[in-house]
């Protein structure tokens, strides 16, 4: 497997206004037709109904009954097509056999209608065969249900992945799925099938993660032309797929090859090629797309994907791991034990256990088990799956519950386990039982006693083996200090958004030696910066809340994973990459209050402090927590955090980002700042008294000034405070705050400016939240047009205490004569006002305030400002 190889796209061809002889002409002047038929007479020699030379499909489930035959309805042009009628079975119906060569690319083009089918599909395949006409690779259409009218039907280019290819035939295909229709018809025509050049781009040295200070070369090769070399359009783009160059790449003929296609064995073709150094100077995720044309129209395209990362060394210790229920696939142990080391892997999860006479995987997974132990790299043996003489013994299918496993008498598994405990019970100290997806364990009616009995027989070899056990989130874990388990691998479906995974942490802090795997978005639904996000997000959250393990499962799918099925990288591996660098080892200290509303989480890992940083909308934040701050994204890219006439600031937006460099003093004298009261009474002109407090985290003696700036028109006191610290020391201010009577209800803010002078000066803000309303009284206001034109503003003043209140309540709007109501001697509960004004839809989008005086009593003032909504 390559990490350059490519994706496959649409061969595009205009079908629409070409006849039937014709309809098949190429608009690449290379393309050579190698089969094609519609079913008219002179593909009937016989006239027997049934094309010449082509055969069905007979056996279980294929009746020579049902109908199959040349008919008079046509796709495009002529009179007959090959109609296939249901009978509750399924047919199919092969074409000669044609000769291909195997490098080049093949397109199937047809025309198909469809009528009556509930259940049933049709669809065409290409089926690649050896030189002794032996099938050794199939690929498919798309299937069809219903069409409206013929519909067109276009496979290709494809390519045969076994170089012994010789022939290929085409195959017609009816065939029922959970059901089988008993009527129901699928018309073919128009069959056509050619020989195109294929195009090829690869990178020269093939990298999981390319180095960001080494050169990239792309090669580009077409093989198969005749005529003049065509040219390649190269397109570079990075993650979020911008644009960043394009390029035009004249190939150049290298050299003659002879066809290896039955019957043209003496026919040479040309090959070309030309080399590219990709214009990468940073690291990040990139897509080069090259593109084949021919007088405007796009041929074909080969898309490569690479992941560009720095070399610097990973932290040494950290919680996050990969899970691989169907082990290494097509890849190599000593390249799966590289790559995960590459990609900041602590841990993995595989399964171990195998069949004992098996002696290369033996020797294989010992040798595995001792790479990763020397890379600081933890294995967790997956206990799943037995070898087949086991389950016959158990009666049980493969990928069955484990519980149908482990609950049976140990001794009808325990004799093929022995072997594998005894060899890596030295290497591998912890093993789960089951995949991260089952959790079939925690329904069974006393799981404790049942791995209970399961470690009691692994530890007659293992000795003290840690044990470990799945869990839904939704299901309650037994916890206590006798249970068996030492760690609970917990797992959800559907996947938790980082917020719910945050939640569902807090709730099971009491179950121990918590792990999680997470499983990521579906990329048919979601974008791939959704997925990076989200992703990263839920990273962040497990280390919020101290989780041991963080698993990835399933890594290597050829859909969700973080490796792609042709080994290069996908958008989502370094995105893990990233937050596990930053993240590894760390230990988290708490959040950052930023003065845009940015969320953050911070870190620390010895005296490194990393803060993930993100943002619903795009901001700008000041980060004032040192002078050499650094940012990254998830792509890996770093660059400096630049002093600006405002101070140091950061764009922020949904995508998290890590920023690093912070000062551990000045992080935590931030996160010390408290106040002793976040809402004061609504009753304005008046003193109102809080305390904060701040420490000094600095490992000496500081001075300096405090300054304290309260919301507009409010005043506080004192304004500014002197500082002189000692190491460690804690500070304590009172503060008196007067509200004036026009200072809205709701949020607000009070900001700490601390100039600090240490062995060098630090200057930072801090802000705190403080809230005008106690909730006691309050107003809540809406707005919507009547069908008289007027803007009809409801108030509800509610009441929350034992008392009655009276308020004199007025609306202000712009340009208008102010409205009044009155709310007398109001008990608990809550009074509604409407307030009627003409013209109102003048007034939509205008900001209108309300003030609610309070006579006597503890003389509220509630002021509240509303925009108008229709």
């Amino acid at each position: 497997m390559q990490a350059d190889t490519y994706d496959m796209f649409p061969y595009l061809l205009i079908l629409a206004t070409l006849g039937k002889a014709a309809m098949v002409a190429a608009p690449h002047p290379d393309a050579v037709t190698l089969y094609e038929c519609g079913f008219e007479k002179e593909a009937d020699e016989d006239y027997d109904n049934w094309p010449d030379g082509w055969a069905r499909k007979r056996g279980e489930g294929f009746p020579h009954y049902l109908p199959i035959e040349i008919a008079p309805e046509a796709a495009v042009s002529g009179g007959h097509s090959l109609r296939f009628d249901l009978d509750g079975a399924a047919a199919t119906a092969y074409s000669p056999a044609i000769g291909i060569d195997p490098r080049h690319d093949y397109v199937l083009h047809a025309s198909l209608c469809v009528r009556q089918l509930v259940y049933d599909r049709a669809w065409l395949s290409i089926i690649f065969l050896d030189e002794k006409r032996q099938p050794l690779e199939t690929i498919d259409s798309e299937k069809f249900g219903v069409t409206e009218g013929w519909q067109p039907v276009r496979l290709g280019p494809v390519r045969a992945s076994n170089p012994a290819v010789r022939w290929a035939k085409i195959a017609l295909r009816l065939e029922p799925g959970a059901k089988a229709d008993l009527r129901g018809t699928a018309m073919f025509d128009d069959i056509w099938f050619a020989q195109v050049p294929r195009l090829e781009a690869q990178i020269v040295e093939s990298h999981l993660l390319y180095p960001s200070d080494e050169p990239i070369t792309v090669r580009c090769r077409v093989s198969g032309y005749r005529n003049a070399p065509p040219d390649v359009r190269l397109e570079l783009s990075d993650a979020l797929d911008e644009v960043l160059v394009r390029h035009a790449l004249s190939l150049r003929p290298v050299t003659t090859v002879t066809s290896l296609m039955p019957g043209r064995l003496n026919e040479d073709y040309l090959v070309a090629e030309a080399d590219w150094k990709l214009p990468v100077a940073e690291p990040g995720y990139y897509r080069l797309r090259a593109t084949v044309s021919h007088d405007g129209l796009v041929l074909y395209e080969r898309e490569l994907r690479l992941a560009v990362a720095d070399q610097a060394a990973r932290p040494e210790h950290g919680e996050f791991g990969w899970t691989l229920p169907r082990g290494e696939q097509t890849l190599s142990l000593s390249t799966l034990a590289q790559w995960a080391s590459q990609a900041s892997v602590y841990w993995i999860k595989f399964p171990l256990w195998y069949d004992d006479q098996d002696q290369a995987r033996v020797s294989a997974l010992t040798r595995f088990a001792d790479r990763l132990n020397s890379q600081g790299i933890g294995l967790v043996g997956i206990l799943c799956d037995p070898p087949p003489e086991t389950r016959r013994l158990l009666a049980i299918a493969p990928g069955s519950p484990v519980a149908n496993l482990f609950t049976q008498d140990a001794s009808l598994w325990y004799a093929s386990l022995e072997p594998v405990m005894a060899r890596l019970s030295l290497k591998v100290r912890w093993w789960q039982l089951g995949y991260d997806t089952d959790s079939s364990l925690s329904g069974i009616e006393d799981p404790a006693a049942t791995v209970r009995r399961v470690k009691k027989r692994l530890d007659e070899i293992g000795q003290n083996v840690h044990v470990g056990v799945v869990w839904n989130w939704i299901d309650t874990v037994p916890t206590g200090k006798n249970a068996p388990w030492s760690f609970v691998s917990r797992s959800s479906e559907p996947t938790l958004a980082p917020d719910e995974l945050t939640a569902y942490l807090a709730a099971t802090r009491a179950v121990r030696t918590q792990w999680i795997s997470l499983d990521p978005l579906d990329p048919e639904r979601y974008d791939a910066a959704t997925r990076a996000a989200d992703l990263v997000l839920r990273l962040v959250a497990a280390k919020e809340q101290s989780v041991e393990q963080i698993f990835f499962n399933d890594p290597l799918h050829s859909q969700s994973g973080l490796v792609r099925e042709d080994g290069s990288a996908s958008e989502l591996l370094l995105p893990w990459r990233t937050a596990a660098r930053a993240l590894g080892g760390a230990t988290y200290l708490g959040r950052l209050d930023l003065p845009g509303g940015s969320d953050s989480r911070v870190f620390i890992r010895g005296n490194q402090v990393v803060a993930a940083v993100w943002n619903s909308a795009v901001t700008n934040e000041l980060i004032d927590c040192g002078e050499q701050v650094h940012v990254s994204d998830l792509w890996g890219r770093v660059r400096d955090v630049a002093d600006g006439p405002q101070g140091r600031m950061l764009e922020v937006g949904p995508l998290p980002q890590f920023v690093s460099g912070l000062d551990e003093a000045i992080v935590r004298w931030r996160m010390s700042v408290a106040i002793d009261r976040d809402r004061l009474p609504s009753v304005t002109g008046t003193p109102h008294y809080a305390h904060v407090k701040w420490r000094n985290f600095f490992d000496q003696s500081v001075g300096g000034t405090l300054r304290i700036v309260a919301p507009a028109g409010w005043r506080v006191t004192p304004e500014q405070v002197e500082l002189k610290m000692a190491a460690g020391e804690t500070a304590h201010q009172k503060l008196e705050l007067v509200v004036p009577s026009t200072a809205s209800c709701g949020h607000e803010w009070l900001q700490f400016n601390f100039d600090l002078q240490a062995e060098e000066p630090h200057r930072f803000s801090v802000r705190r939240p403080i809230e005008l309303g106690l909730g006691d009284v309050y107003l809540e206001l809406s707005s919507h047009l009547n069908g008289q034109g007027e803007l009809e503003v409801e108030q509800r003043l509610i009441n929350r205490t034992e008392e009655r209140v009276n308020f004199r309540c007025h609306l202000s709007i712009p340009d208008r004569r102010r409205m009044r109501t009155q709310v007398f001697k109001l008990p608990a509960g809550e009074d509604v006002q409407t307030y009627r004004i003409p013209g109102g839809e003048e007034l939509l989008g205008q900001t209108l305030r309300v003030q609610a005086e309070e006579v006597g009593g503890k003389r509220r003032n509630l002021n509240y400002t509303f925009t108008a909504e229709p």
